[in-house]
């Protein structure tokens, strides 16, 4: 990791705070194809509790993958409890 990161995600009642992490130049695990990734990590001390998140093109699926694409170059949020994130590659 060490690409863009959105500030704190406010609290949701059931979730704790977390921060979003770009990964431009992640491998896919399943295929290893060098998608890039968007990772949630707690806001703890732990360095092993990120997530990867699940992000998919539900218009075309038949183009989610693509080689080289740097998802998670830049990464924005509305700053606000259930807000909209925006990832791009």
């Amino acid at each position: 990791m060490g690409g863009p990161a959105a500030p704190p995600i406010p609290p949701i009642p059931s979730l704790p705070p977390r921060l979003l992490v770009g990964a431009p130049q992640d491998v896919e695990p399943t295929n290893t194809t060098r998608t890039g990734a968007v990772y949630a990590c707690p806001l703890t001390a732990s360095t092993s509790d990120c997530q990867r998140l699940d992000i998919e093109l539900k218009s075309e699926p038949d183009k989610a993958i693509i080689d080289d694409m740097w998802l998670g170059v830049t990464v924005a949020s509305q700053r606000q409890p259930a807000g909209r994130v925006l990832v791009s590659a």
